[in-house]
């Protein structure tokens, strides 16, 4: 990167993070999120706050990993009571995904020190933002207002009040520009196509990143976790985004014949196959396009939900990590390991990727054609 977070002087770190978050208007204008209103002086109303949250605009239709029913069911519950408890009361086989600090694992390979402002995009139920509320100035952004709400919640149950919460659409919202130090997205970019349906899946991403690149301060970076599209959980038949297994593996066009017949999963918007996932050098050129530099790579051995033990895709890194995991037995097998290629192995087949991304210089962009012969 051209500048790194330890080059930011006291003053100029503090005057960063004392400066509200704030909302761009269609006219232009900065609107900080300071009042309880967001009235802009050109009349239009962005929004306002209400019962914990910032309510920005409509919110995207409900899906998530519960029925709406049971979601509302675990709202009414955790207003009357601890939202721990409601959680392993309502939603027992989501308590320890809601509940395990480790989600958040992955700022350890942040060049981030504690106190800097982040954005998470999809905070979902909140157990990353939550957590890194503990030692960051957190923007949770939900879609969903229930989701959002029981975000709200959990925060001024536990009294986070550097975590602020907004139930706006991805697609929608807009940031005024070059605000925070890092942006995440966990298990999001392939959800994009589903919201914003003009043009490809692929555009729709490029056009997402873009818009976070814009937002991100001059030394931010971008953390970025998804699955790999041709991964070896998807091999063995794990369900894709689509509800179906193998769909990833197709080409597009026959995804999208095989999803014209089946059940929307998780979203009524999910018809088609509009969730695109793609092998570690599709990633690269799509980033590329969206002027992203990819600082580190990692794939992430538990998947990137539970981001612990993330493996560098670095030669020397990989090596480290087999001799002491105890890996080699054997004179064959030291001489098979010596030649192979582990970096070109995990970018093939690791089930899961982390990239850390930084803002690239327009120079140093690869044009590259934007058909879909190259979103592999």
């Amino acid at each position: 990167m051209s500048a790194t977070h330890a080059n930011l002087s006291p003053a100029e770190a503090n005057a960063r993070q004392r400066a509200p978050v704030a909302l761009r208007c269609a006219c232009g204008r900065a609107l900080p999120l300071r009042r309880n209103e967001l009235l802009c002086v050109c009349g239009r109303n962005l929004g306002a706050r209400q019962d914990g949250l910032w309510r920005i605009g409509q919110p995207a239709p409900y899906w998530g990993e519960v029925e709406e029913e049971r979601m509302a069911d675990l709202l009414s519950v955790c207003r009357r009571r601890n939202w721990r408890s409601a959680a392993k009361k309502v939603l027992p086989e989501l308590a320890g995904y809601l509940l395990d600090a480790r989600r958040a694992a992955f700022i350890e390979v942040l060049p981030l020190p504690p106190g800097r402002r982040l954005l998470e995009i999809g905070a979902g139920m909140g157990a990353i933002s939550a957590e890194l509320a503990r030692d960051y100035d957190v923007v949770a952004m939900e879609g969903v207002r229930e989701r959002a709400e029981f975000l709200a919640l959990r925060a001024a149950q536990d009294g986070l009040e550097r975590l602020q919460v907004i139930c706006a659409d991805w697609h929608l919202i807009r940031f005024a520009p070059s605000q925070f130090d890092g942006i995440i997205m966990n298990g999001v970019l392939e959800w994009v196509g589903l919201g914003d349906r003009a043009g490809s899946p692929r555009a729709a991403q490029l056009r997402f990143l873009r818009r976070a690149r814009e937002w991100l301060a001059p030394d931010g970076v971008i953390y970025l976790a998804i699955e790999n599209r041709f991964g070896l959980p998807v091999l063995r038949g794990s369900r894709d985004h689509s509800g179906l297994p193998f769909t990833s593996l197709l080409p597009r066009w026959a995804a999208r014949l095989a999803c014209a017949f089946w059940a929307p999963y998780r979203s009524g918007a999910n018809r088609g196959y509009r969730t695109y996932t793609y092998s570690y050098g599709g990633y690269r050129r799509l980033l590329e396009q969206a002027e992203l530099k990819i600082e580190q790579s990692y794939v992430c051995p538990l998947g990137y939900n539970l981001p612990v033990g993330l493996m560098p895709l670095h030669p020397a890194a990989l090596r480290f990590q087999k001799a002491r995991r105890g890996m080699a037995r054997g004179i064959l097998w030291r001489a098979a390991r010596r030649r192979l290629n582990w970096v070109w192995l995990y970018r093939a087949l690791g089930g899961d990727f982390a990239f850390v991304l930084s803002a690239a210089s327009p120079a140093s962009v690869v044009a590259l054609p934007s058909g879909e012969r190259n979103d592999a």
